[in-house]
């Protein structure tokens, strides 16, 4: 019983002495490859602060960053009333499709057994243009009411 706990540890002993080489050996490739990395983002931080102090005080690129950043939530805020604006007028106007050709209706889901959000539409091709009835172009719009 003692030689067969003996051989276990030493197997476990191996086992630990395999890992532990692997490990030595894989934190020196990554301290080889990464040392001139981290030695090239230090000096270009170095770089970079030298520049920034030459140019401009902390406070006066602060206050620009805080006027672009209040304008551009301006901006977005702007764009979004602007948004709302469509979409009111939008569902004021009975929330008509907004294609921008001619359509037919096949199949509305609101008139279904189960009603839907919907419709099934055929797409009315211009003058002149021969569709291939067993590829009709169908598209499927949501119907918000």
């Amino acid at each position: 019983m003692f030689d067969a706990i003996s051989n276990v540890l030493d197997q476990s002993g191996v086992q630990y002495e395999i890992l532990s080489r692997a490990a030595t050996i894989q934190a020196q490739k990554i301290t080889e490859h990464h040392s001139d990395r981290v030695l090239n983002l230090t000096s270009d931080l170095r770089d970079l602060a030298v520049q920034f102090t030459q140019t401009k005080s902390v406070g006066s690129a602060w206050a620009d960053y805080v006027k672009d950043a209040g304008q551009r939530v301006a901006l977005t805020m702007d764009a979004l009333r602007e948004r709302g604006d469509v979409f009111i007028e939008h569902e004021a106007a009975g929330c008509p499709p907004v294609l921008a050709y001619d359509y037919e209706v096949i199949v509305d889901g609101a008139e279904l057994d189960r009603p839907c959000n919907y419709q099934l539409l055929r797409i009315v091709p211009p003058q002149g243009i021969e569709v291939d009835d067993h590829k009709r172009p169908y598209i499927i719009i949501v119907n918000r009411h």
